[in-house]
């Protein structure tokens, strides 16, 4: 009887070198493409939230000033829940203030401005957002 053997070459299991520097040029050229993408939606999105917090907080100025002729800097009695007088945005990436127009020759019952801050300072996925109510007549 005649044994039939099968010879098997000495073979390792896994990638080589080559193999594992290739998937790390070709993560590395994604990862270059899709960070600043990203990190440009974040910053949209940061804006977005500024922008839409202010109009409401502006809002309520409008209303305050419609009843009290005047704006107000304390927006504590605009019913948000504040900080020193500034009201936190939802994410609690910013905090809201509320100033006299600078530059502006008139009272303050006829100009605020409503400026979003970032609580982070530094913080690079973040621009200064602000909006100015004026109204010259009621």
């Amino acid at each position: 009887m005649r044994k039939i053997g099968i010879i098997l070459r000495n073979k390792s299991i896994g990638f080589s070198f080559v193999e594992l520097m290739i998937v790390l040029v070709i993560l590395s050229i994604i990862g270059g493409i899709a960070y600043p993408n990203f990190s440009q939606y974040v910053k949209n999105k940061r804006q977005d939230e500024a922008k839409a917090m202010l109009l409401s907080v502006l809002d309520g100025q409008e209303q305050y000033r419609a009843i009290n002729k005047t704006f107000i800097t304390d927006l504590s009695k605009l019913k948000y829940e504040t900080e020193n007088g500034k009201i936190q945005s939802h994410s609690g990436k910013f905090l809201i203030e509320a100033q006299v127009c600078v530059g502006v020759l008139v009272a303050l019952s006829d100009c605020i401005r409503l400026i979003a801050r970032p609580i982070t300072q530094g913080d690079p996925s973040w621009e200064l957002s602000s909006i100015e109510g004026d109204i010259k007549e009621l």
